[in-house]
Parts: C-alpha cells; structure tokens; sequence
C-alpha cells in the first residue's frame, strides 16, 4: 500500500497523507495481526502508535506479522509430526509368538451383478430365434416394450443363450422347429429350375 500511494503522489486528489494511510492500513490489518498490534502496542499512547517514521512503523508491523507466520509454520509442523507417530504406533507389528496370517488359503469370492455381454454367436443365436438381445427372452421380437432397454441386465435372470438351452425352450412349449428362409426356398427352387432346363437341353 505504501508503494502504491507514492506512486500516486503527484495526483493529490487520491493520494493519502501520512495519517490516513496509517488508518487505512490499520483497517486491512487481519484479527490476529490486529490482536497482536494491540497487545504490543500497549495502552495509549502506545509505543507503536508513537513511532512517528512512516518506514519505521511499517517495519515493526511485518516483524509483527512475521512472528505470527513463523508460529504459524511450528505448529503446523508439530501437528503433522504427531499424525505421523500415531500412524506408526497403529500399525502392528508382529511379535516373536505371533504367526503370520495364511493368505495361502484366503479365498476372495467375486460377485458379479450384470450379464456378460453378448457375443456374435450369442446375438445371432437370439436373432435367429426372434430373441431380445436385451432381456434374452425367445420368441418375443424385437420391437417390444423391453424393461431392460436402457438399464443392464441383471446377472442370473436368464440362462446362458446357447443351442442347448434353445432347444429345451423350445421343447417345453411345443414351438416347432423353424422351416428354411425364404431366400434359401428362393436359392432352391432356382436350382431346381437350373436343373430342369439343363435337362431339357
């Protein structure tokens, strides 16, 4: 602030006088640097209000705030040495009698919660038998209003889609067997054709 307002010396308007700039700077003190001005400071006329060189007065106000900075430091670095020895005495360590524990035979069991995503076989097994490839239903076309179309499939709600298990779905309710594409009904009479004419000839 004091640089600042020597700077601004030839423009009288806005710049303070040796009294308001001690003021002001009073005001910008912060609680601690305050309760420390007043303490050394002492009843009026304090000995700091007393000091009448503006340079003089500045500087015991930074060995002030620099005394406050430099208790600051010790305490942090006391209060971090103390969380480091309550994380050394916490961990344990083993004694002479103590035996390790046997993470030889320590099973960790996982949990999976969501079906595994489908492979290509898987899909066209589905698309084959006018499945869902998001709940895994068969026979129950695409186009319905499926309950897992925008959240995952839980895991274990259906089997694993394979011919197996298509074939007992199918067997349990009676659904018969799928009859040839019409494009491999098109592929075979244009064969039958073929031959026929080559016949002919």
């Amino acid at each position: 602030m004091r640089d600042a307002n020597l700077i601004l010396e030839s423009k009288p308007d806005i710049h303070l006088n040796e009294s308001h700039l001690r003021s002001n700077i009073r005001i910008l003190m912060n609680d601690k640097l305050q309760a420390e001005y007043n303490t050394t400071n002492g009843d009026a006329p304090g000995k700091l209000d007393s000091i009448e060189d503006l340079d003089k007065w500045i500087t015991s106000i930074t060995h002030i705030d620099d005394g406050i900075r430099s208790r600051r430091d010790r305490e942090h670095r006391r209060y971090f040495a103390h969380l480091s020895n309550i994380k050394k005495d916490t961990r344990k360590t083993p004694t002479a009698g103590a035996t390790a524990p046997d993470t030889a035979n320590t099973t960790h069991t996982f949990k999976r919660h969501y079906a595994l995503k489908l492979k290509e076989d898987k899909r066209a097994l589905l698309a084959s038998n006018d499945g869902c490839n998001n709940c895994r239903q068969l026979w129950i076309g695409k186009d319905h209003n499926c309950k897992y179309r925008m959240s995952p499939l839980p895991y274990g709600v259906v089997p694993e889609i394979t011919k197996e298990y298509v074939e007992q779905e199918r067997a349990k309710i009676g659904k018969p067997q799928p009859g040839p594409s019409k494009s491999s009904t098109t592929h075979i009479a244009a064969i039958i054709d073929n031959s026929s004419d080559e016949d002919a000839a």
